[in-house]
């Protein structure tokens, strides 16, 4: 979508010269984005600038955004589609980076700011699934923010968004494959996500891509945890 910010680059003031180039280019439009994206692989190609420093230094830009009030939901946009490419491990190969910058909880807390609006949040599942990748410290971090209830919180909130429920239920479903330790940090419990699926798939019939993810979910479910009584129940009976 087209999203822009007018005076953005008085927000980006006092963070310095990397860092306050993000945070003025996270507030323009995607053409706005690509520019940043070609850049940025110029510096890396010829390592003028270590990997782990444009990945703090884009963590920094997100300071920025919370001083932008009306727009602020605009820029947590973009930052977050950022940080979703610049986890391309062909193109830039900054995701270990950006977790090591704190780049998860940047984009919890961004989710968090912004509650009502659906394209942040999907944005925020994306981002945070692409940082995440099959990084244990990137699920570590994951589990630190709680991100397993802001992506909750995020279907509850946006029950007809399809393409946030789809993305949505499809990273719950990740979370029966955590060691129970993790799975207890995060506060996941497979029951709220069992649900979730099933709220998705009779709200969404219309959505083959939908319907797909959350019977392989739901495969998942049960495949691990032999849990066929509780897709039952709530009208699921057919599902098992």
């Amino acid at each position: 979508p087209l999203r822009t910010v007018p005076a953005a680059g008085a927000a980006a003031e006092g963070l310095g010269a990397l860092a306050g180039f993000f945070a003025a280019a996270v507030a323009w439009e995607s053409a706005c984005h690509r520019s940043v994206m070609r850049l940025v692989a110029q510096l890396l190609e010829n390592e003028v600038i270590p990997r782990a420093t444009i990945a703090d230094r884009f963590a920094t830009s997100a300071s920025s955004i919370a001083g932008w009030s009306l727009h602020g939901a605009a820029a947590a946009w973009g930052w977050l589609s950022l940080a979703r490419q610049l986890c391309d491990p062909k193109a830039y190969g900054l995701g270990d980076h950006l977790v090591q910058a704190g780049c998860i909880r940047v984009a919890a807390g961004l989710m968090e700011q912004h509650p009502g609006d659906a394209s942040v949040q999907l944005k925020g599942v994306e981002a945070m699934s692409s940082i995440i990748g099959n990084r244990v410290a990137g699920l570590d971090a994951f589990a630190e923010v709680e991100g397993i209830k802001l992506i909750e919180s995020a279907m509850q909130t946006h029950p007809e968004d399809t393409t946030l429920q789809t993305k949505g239920l499809k990273a719950l479903s990740c979370g029966i494959q955590w060691p129970q330790d993790l799975q207890e940090k995060a506060g996941y419990t497979y029951t709220r996500a069992v649900d979730l699926t099933k709220q998705a798939m009779a709200r969404h019939g219309d959505s083959a891509e939908l319907q797909a993810e959350a019977l392989s979910a739901l495969a998942g479910y049960l495949d691990k945890l032999h849990c066929a009584e509780e897709i039952k129940t709530s009208g699921g009976e057919g599902l098992v």
